[in-house]
């Protein structure tokens, strides 16, 4: 219905309920998207999963060059055999849905925090921001704050002006994300339940819906099992389907792959403030593990997002932190080698 409007010039539909209380993020932004898409390419549904699943391949290798700018092209070679051979990373961002938008945003805001000679690409972090917002506005904000912090912890940055600024607006972009994403939730001042009350609730919808494998015996909304429940489970015994047996063995390896690469990943953990991708990518995923982990009741779902975070999870086995020597006037290490290096 969205691409015959745009066919004939019609954007009404296209735009409408933004400014009224009609629901047009998660879903309703994705048809949206699939509207503009089939306006282009006509009525074919392979070729729709097609250009989805290439949008979110565009999300990695996005991601592919930034960690290139901050450790060198063997990193980055290192990272791309990972990312673009993991089988959930084939499978879940390449339907007609939320998971390859945000995991086409998740990219281009980490290319846009990393950005090139040690400065920001603003449009690349403006777009993949809200390209996240529009899809699932929680996630969106599990980035602005991992952004604040790897902001705020740079090792060995003077006080100036522009960093004050730099700051000031991404703190702010943060809180206009947050009451965003409450408002769209319908949490804001006046018809709040309680945030216990809230995350009681998203856990119980969690048991029910769709990619649903089996419901989990871990009980929600306990923040001291959000880890467990979203880095190990499924547990191989939980395997009840081919789906679930694949998640569970992709749990396995990355975790056999964790232990073999223990010093390198050690190393990433002590001086993860001296790389900026590992300095954006700790605190996203521990905020994004301990905010789903909380709350996901399907486990279904709970792999389904858990593929969209693995990516910037691999830099803890793959990045190299403190090899290279941050540019000056910065504000984040863009990697680059020196100049007559052939590495890089």
């Amino acid at each position: 219905a969205y691409a015959d409007r745009l066919a004939l010039g019609d954007f009404g539909g296209f735009l409408s309920g933004i400014s009224s209380d009609e629901r047009w993020w998660g879903t309703a932004f994705v048809d949206r998207v699939s509207g503009v898409v089939l306006s282009v390419i006509g009525p074919n549904l392979k070729a729709e999963f097609l250009v989805f699943a290439l949008l979110s391949f565009l999300g990695l290798v996005a991601m592919v060059i930034a960690v290139g700018r901050i450790n060198g092209s063997k990193q980055a070679r290192s990272f791309a055999a990972l990312v673009f051979v993991w089988p959930s990373l084939w499978f879940w961002p390449s339907t007609v849905g939320k998971e390859s938008l945000v995991l086409l945003g998740i990219g281009l805001a980490f290319l846009g925090y990393v950005g090139a000679r040690g400065k920001p690409l603003w449009p690349w972090l403006v777009v993949g921001v809200l390209l996240v917002f529009f899809c699932r506005p929680h996630v969106a904000l599990v980035l602005m704050l991992g952004m604040l912090v790897a902001h705020v912890l740079r090792p060995g940055v003077r006080v100036s002006m522009v960093r004050a600024a730099q700051l000031v607006v991404i703190g702010l972009a943060t809180c206009f994300i947050f009451f965003g994403m409450a408002r769209l939730f319908g949490i804001e001042e006046g018809r709040q339940r309680g945030m216990g009350e809230f995350v009681e609730m998203k856990s119980e919808n969690t048991l029910r819906g769709g990619s649903s494998l089996d419901s989990t015996p871990i009980q929600e909304g306990k923040p001291w099992l959000a880890l467990p429940n979203f880095w190990l489970r499924p547990f191989p015994w939980e395997a009840t389907s081919l789906v679930s047996a694949f998640a569970a063995t992709e749990m396995v390896v990355f975790w056999l792959a964790v232990v073999l690469k223990r010093k390198r990943a050690w190393a990433n953990l002590k001086s993860w403030r001296q790389d900026a991708g590992t300095r954006f990518a700790l605190p996203t995923v521990l905020g994004y593990s301990l905010m789903l982990g909380s709350i996901i009741g399907n486990l279904g779902i709970l792999v389904r997002q858990r593929t969209l975070i693995l990516p910037l999870a691999f830099l803890l086995i793959v990045a190299q932190t403190g090899r290279s020597r941050p540019p000056k006037g910065g504000w984040v290490n863009s990697g680059l080698p020196p100049t007559g290096s052939r590495t890089g």
